[in-house]
């Protein structure tokens, strides 16, 4: 996982992430890097930076495809979910992920 030190992940927040999820979430981030890049290049893209919580709280997004994640949040592009995106991720819940 030491690719998302690009994303300005320190090591120790490398660390806190391989604690706190489980191995079945870790092969997967380690094993998709394109993928997982991809999803956090969007969330950079749409101003969500909370990345290191994101992937504790809810590792399962980054099993899903970049273009299925753009649907779901542009679907509700006309609320204020992509604020409440910023504040927590557990807010993903209210759209289905």
């Amino acid at each position: 996982m030491e690719y998302l030190t690009k994303y300005n992940l320190t090591t120790e927040d490398i660390r806190d992430i391989t604690s706190s999820i489980d191995e079945d979430d870790k092969l997967e981030l380690d094993l998709n890097e394109e993928r997982v890049s991809s999803i956090i290049d969007y969330f950079l893209l749409i101003g969500i930076t909370n990345i290191k919580d994101i992937i504790i709280m809810k590792p399962n997004l980054f099993y899903d495809d970049v273009n299925s994640i753009k649907e779901r949040i542009e679907k509700y592009s006309n609320t204020n979910i992509l604020e409440l995106l910023k504040e927590d991720p557990i807010n993903f819940d209210l759209i289905g992920m």
